[in-house]
C-alpha cells in the first residue's frame, strides 16, 4: 500500500507536468489566434465603416474591440477573446 501512494505521488507530477506543457501550448495557440483576428478585425472595421459611407452615413464608424482573457480556465473551444462590434451612427 506504501509503494501505491509513492507511485501516486509520481504519477501526480507527471499529470501536473503534462498539464504545464498543454496549458503553454494552448496559450501559444490562444495568442497566435488573437493576432490574426485583430489584424481581421482592423480590415473588417474598415470595410463596413466604408459600406456605412456609401449608405449616406458620413459619420458613421464601425469598430471592433478584442481582449485576451489572460485566465486560460476561462476560454472556450473559440479562444480566450471577448469581443464586441461597437457601432456609431452619428455624431
Amino acid at each position: 500500500e506504501l509503494s501505491g501512494l509513492e507511485n501516486s505521488e509520481e504519477r501526480l507530477k507527471e499529470i501536473d507536468a503534462e498539464l504545464k506543457k498543454r496549458e503553454k501550448k494552448l496559450r501559444e495557440l490562444g495568442l497566435s489566434l488573437h493576432e490574426r483576428r485583430k489584424k481581421v478585425s482592423k480590415l473588417l472595421s474598415k470595410s463596413v465603416t466604408e459600406e456605412l459611407r456609401d449608405l449616406k452615413m458620413a459619420d458613421a464608424k464601425f469598430d471592433i474591440s478584442l481582449e485576451l482573457d489572460q485566465d486560460v480556465s476561462a476560454w472556450s473551444s473559440r479562444g480566450g477573446d471577448r469581443i464586441e462590434f461597437l457601432v456609431q451612427t452619428n455624431k
